[in-house]
């Protein structure tokens, strides 16, 4: 459930802003400073979240209330904003939630997640993720047949607030592990390593590239296609659930020793995407280049989860903290950044970007695919 929540968090800003487009002037100017806000928000909590360990065994309980509330009190004050530079309180206060939220499921996670199975646990986040999307997009779509975003937003602020009540009163949360440790398992030695620096670099590509499409793809197909923004909304739905599916498939299949098959078939899924983007006309077009897109960077998801797991994973809260939080927030400057080079030189940047960061992804992680096969030839070889 708190992965579903974060996913509406990572959802919710390309999903309501085709919403939002007709009764608000939301340029890409606008959803910079939107995203701009949700990063700070999410920034905030993050660094703040794991102070309240000092509290004891009811700092997750109280965490989770208190994170839900302002999940609340944020989607309430964006339903009722007249004016997109407002907007900036009611995004940042989400995203402080997700920042919350974050903490309390990295504490939970690893307590499910034996060593055998911390990537599989992993991998079920990860589809647990863009099945929130999904929802959230279908819900904004029907939103734009009948109820407008107000009544949208509304529905999910009275949502998070019964889940608040139910956090505070439920006996279920009784006996919960303490909330997370801030010491992180990894030495400066192992953070020096250029494997580590790679994997990290990776994971902040792969995040900038679904910050990117999720924030960015309805615009990109209003102004490239002329799609209204409901068809904009069922399309980027059909992102994520490809993505989804692509990250449970992959993460089943994952063949290290098959470079070709674990990266180049994903890289070229996703250039592929990025193609029929550029190049295709009308519904079609943008329906199969999405989907190849989701498949694409939903199948490198795996891949960098068990590269990690190799050698890195462990059943720590701080492990799991850290790679979460880089995981949803490494990639929203880069979605800062388009709402201006938008403006500037055009909405097909996004596209350019996505499709950079999948040549970026395919050689760092083939980078480490190689360094580690080296190192293992030459540990066989001292045998």
């Amino acid at each position: 459930g708190g992965v579903f929540l974060i996913g509406v968090v990572v959802a919710v800003p390309g999903s309501v802003l085709p919403v939002w487009s007709s009764p608000l002037p939301v340029d890409t100017t606008a959803g910079s400073l939107i995203f701009a806000a949700l990063t700070l928000g999410l920034l905030a909590g993050i660094l703040y979240a794991p102070r309240l360990r000092k509290r004891g065994n009811s700092a997750l309980h109280r965490l989770l209330t208190v994170s839900l509330a302002c999940m609340s009190v944020a989607f309430a004050s964006l339903s009722a904003t007249p004016l997109v530079l407002r907007l900036f309180a009611g995004w940042f206060g989400l995203g402080v939630a997700g920042g919350g939220l974050l903490a309390v499921v990295s504490t939970l996670l690893p307590h499910i997640a034996t060593p055998n199975y911390s990537v599989r646990v992993l991998d079920l986040a990860g589809l647990t993720l863009g099945g929130a999307g999904v929802v959230v997009c279908l819900l904004s779509s029907a939103g734009m047949q009948g109820p407008s975003a107000t009544l949208l937003l509304l529905t999910m602020s009275s949502l998070a607030l019964l889940s608040s009540v139910w956090a505070w009163c439920s006996p279920a949360l009784e006996g919960v592990p303490p909330l997370m440790s801030t010491d992180f398992p990894l030495g400066w030695k192992d953070v020096a390593n250029p494997v580590v620096l790679l994997l990290v670099l990776s994971i902040v590509v792969q995040s900038a590239s679904q910050w990117a499409v999720a924030g960015w793809l309805p615009a990109y197909l209003s102004r490239r296609f002329g799609l209204s923004a409901g068809t904009d909304l069922s399309v980027l739905a059909g992102f994520w659930l490809s993505l989804s599916i692509a990250r449970l498939l992959a993460g089943r299949r994952v063949k290290l020793d098959s470079p070709l098959r674990s990266l180049g078939w994903p890289t070229l899924a996703s250039l592929a995407g990025c193609s029929l983007l550029l190049q295709l006309e009308g519904l079609s077009g943008a329906v199969v280049g999405s989907l190849l897109l989701g498949a694409g960077l939903g199948s490198l998801h795996p891949v960098t989860l068990a590269l990690l797991g190799r050698t890195y994973m462990s059943n720590r809260s701080g492990f799991v903290y850290a790679v979460l939080s880089l995981w949803v927030v490494a990639g929203l400057p880069v979605s800062v950044l388009i709402g201006y080079l938008a403006k500037r030189v055009g909405i097909e940047v996004v596209v350019w970007i996505v499709a950079g960061n999948a040549l970026l992804a395919f050689l760092l992680l083939a980078t480490v695919l190689v360094e580690t096969r080296l190192a293992k030839e030459a540990g066989e070889a001292r045998l």
